[in-house]
């Protein structure tokens, strides 16, 4: 009996450290995407297009045991209703008990507050609604704010709607093993976002749609730095 409980503790010791985190939290990390962009233009309406390029980059952590808190400038969500000469915004990513969060952060303030406050209170500080999924992630998991979670459908919550096998070897750091690609979906009343996610690397594409105005932005990784 010994024995056994033995080996089950070291292999699940092995296992958890051989799992990649879904997305490095490491200062320094950075992710490049390319694609295209439409709007519409606020006073004609017309539409336009236009390729962009768009970075994230992780720039200061703080963690707490396994918990960490990353301050990230530019997200993909600052493409939903892009207008030409839009820059990158700052954001908390918050990795909280295995599951990830992402808020807007104006002026860091919800950074600087993650910094001066022990973990427990960190669902204090930032929205229990900006829950973006758990970790180990799941085919087929559904992932929900507290305002949301007795719905029997998945709207209005991040959901994984489709698991693929990928070769991301063009990316720097992304290794030569194919990954596995966790489709994420976001459906609501006013839009749609989709977000491919391969463990170890974070987001390898991205979609938004407003289903009114015209804003939709199509987005791939094309080059990824790891932090050190």
């Amino acid at each position: 009996m010994k024995r056994t409980v033995l080996f089950l503790l070291l292999t699940s010791r092995l296992f958890s450290q051989t799992m990649p985190s879904a997305i490095p939290v490491v200062p320094g990390t950075t992710w490049i995407y390319a694609g295209t962009m439409k709007w519409a233009d606020q006073r004609t309406n017309e539409e336009h297009a236009k390729a962009i390029r768009w970075s994230s980059t992780i720039t200061a952590i703080v963690s707490r045991h396994s918990n960490v808190a990353a301050q990230l400038h530019g997200y993909l969500l600052d493409l939903a209703f892009y207008s030409p000469g839009d820059k990158p915004k700052d954001w908390v990513l918050v990795l909280l008990e295995g599951t990830y969060y992402v808020e807007r952060d104006e002026g860091a303030v919800l950074f600087k507050k993650l910094q001066a406050s022990p973990a427990e209170r960190w669902l204090q500080i930032i929205s229990p609604e900006s829950i973006f999924f758990s970790d180990p992630i799941q085919d087929g998991g559904k992932y929900c704010g507290p305002s949301v979670t007795g719905r029997d459908d998945t709207m209005y919550c991040w959901h994984v709607n489709h698991v693929s096998t990928e070769r991301l070897d063009r990316l720097h750091g992304a290794g030569k093993e194919p990954k596995r690609v966790y489709e994420l979906w976001l459906l609501t009343n006013p839009d749609t976002q989709i977000i491919g996610l391969a463990p170890g690397i974070g987001i390898v594409s991205y979609f938004y749609q407003h289903h009114g105005t015209v804003s939709e932005a199509e987005v791939k990784l094309v080059d990824f730095h790891p932090g050190k």
